[in-house]
């Protein structure tokens, strides 16, 4: 089975657009924003996210005061100024490539009952696990069969292979499949090493487990839409599929180079002149402190003036405080008499 980082939506999102030039973004922003890119009215946004217009419409709110702009056009022409505009495509194909996904297994569960088995999937692969422990149930799930899916490495004197009843076991690659093989007799053994990618090992699961059911028609118009998007993403430039670490070396470039653009201005002005050019410069900078100096010199002996001239008037400063004052001619007292 193919190993692909950029299979899900999620993944492409955790690795690469969390962050666009600084500003953070949520994976159902990142959604909205993909289909505005790809000029998507707000109807079809909805149909493909399976959320109501109104919906699209927040999101759209959001993304618009994070920006602090006021129009979808606006949106699309800060993903087309960013470096991650070409994995915003990408991500636009793989998201309609999964949701095309989730809607053929929504048509399945109107053919599937529930076989109540157990469901082993053999993979040595740790990446290829962990991708079937976090989606498989929920796919299964969503076409109408609850199993209990447990992922392990290939084990061929495991206890659930040996003693489990009512066990189908799913193999996904070559290394000691023909003696995991020879148990056939004690569960049913799915071998799925020529599978393209996950999409198509669920599909094949999904025959494996209900065989009375047709899921063929099904199956060829979501191969259709996959191999079609699947094509686009060939043609995309090669930065749509630029590995977390080489962007990671983008951005901490980027932050590098902000970071010390001040230091690198006065680096040009005073190395990167002729010798001759270089005492001039100097010069001018040593009279220019100068002056700054002076002139601070000179406003604090003005203050200090100043301050002397007020102190020397007491009668004036005591004279101006006691004229607000009211003395009066008799006493303001109550008689207590």
């Amino acid at each position: 089975m193919q190993n692909d980082e950029f299979f899900f939506p999620q993944a492409i999102y955790l690795a690469h657009l969390k962050i666009i030039d600084g500003i953070p973004f949520t994976p159902r922003e990142i959604d909205v924003i993909a289909c505005l890119v790809h000029v998507r009215g707000t109807g079809k946004i909805a149909s493909l996210l399976n959320i109501s217009k109104d919906t699209v419409f927040t999101y759209i709110k959001r993304v618009k005061e994070k920006l602090k702009c006021n129009s979808r056009d606006s949106i699309v022409d800060f993903i087309e100024k960013s470096r991650h505009h070409s994995i915003i495509r990408k991500y636009y194909l793989t998201l309609t490539s999964y949701a095309a996904f989730e809607k053929s297994l929504k048509a399945c569960s109107k053919q599937t009952k529930n076989p109540l088995l157990s469901l082993i999937v053999y993979c040595n692969d740790q990446q290829c696990r962990q991708v079937f422990e976090y989606h498989l149930n929920a796919h299964l799930k969503l076409a109408g069969i609850e199993v209990e899916v447990r992922t392990q490495a290939v084990d061929c004197n495991s206890k659930d292979i040996k003693n489990e009843k009512k066990t189908i076991v799913v193999v996904l690659e070559k290394e000691k499949h023909e003696t995991i093989a020879k148990e056939r007799t004690k569960f049913s053994c799915i071998d799925l090493r020529e599978q393209r990618n996950y999409y198509f090992v669920v599909f094949e699961i999904l025959k494996k487990l209900c065989p009375e059911a047709n899921f063929e028609q099904i199956i060829l118009e979501f191969k259709k839409i996959f191999e079609t998007m699947e094509e686009s993403c060939k043609i995309l430039p090669a930065q749509s599929i630029l590995h977390e670490s080489t962007l990671e070396k983008i951005q901490i470039h980027h932050e590098k180079a902000n970071g010390k653009m001040t230091i690198g201005l006065f680096t040009q002005i005073f190395f990167g002149l002729r010798k001759e050019d270089f005492y001039i410069v100097a010069v001018l900078f040593i009279g220019l402190a100068g002056i700054g100096i002076l002139t601070l010199q000179k406003t604090k002996e003005n203050n200090q003036n100043q301050l002397q001239q007020v102190l020397q008037q007491p009668s004036i400063q005591q004279s101006a405080i006691r004229s607000d004052l009211v003395i009066p001619e008799e006493s303001a007292l109550l008689s207590r008499s």
